[in-house]
């Protein structure tokens, strides 16, 4: 699914996408920079997909030499969702990146992660 539009326009168009069966639209649209259109996402891939390992893929995006702004993202908002404490080391390094907004974005992931403590 491309990305396109704010999130309100993206939420109608994975509707769309979930009823048309687009498996793979709603896998990447849970990776979408908007918390209402990742939770919409994976509620309507559950029909398709029982149990996906998200912080997986999250990892498998931020590990991917070629990836845009936007899926990086992404995965980190889906870190700061399924994140564990183990992960706080590695994204630390996207909080001084080059991208303003991948750094925000990395350290709103840390403050939500639990702590190693």
């Amino acid at each position: 699914m491309t990305r396109f539009g704010g999130p309100r326009l993206r939420l109608m168009a994975l509707r769309v996408r979930r009823r048309d069966g687009d498996v793979d639209a709603l896998r990447q649209a849970c990776f979408d920079g908007n918390a209402n259109v990742r939770f919409y996402a994976r509620r309507y891939l559950r029909v398709h997909e029982k149990s996906t390992d998200f912080r997986a893929l999250a990892w498998a995006i931020l590990d991917a030499p070629s990836r845009s702004i936007a899926e990086t993202i992404g995965a980190l908002s889906v870190l700061s969702e399924f994140g564990v404490a183990e992960d706080r080391a590695r994204i630390d390094e996207w909080t001084t990146g080059v991208n303003a907004k991948i750094a925000a974005e990395a350290r709103r992931t840390l403050e939500l992660l639990p702590d190693n403590g």
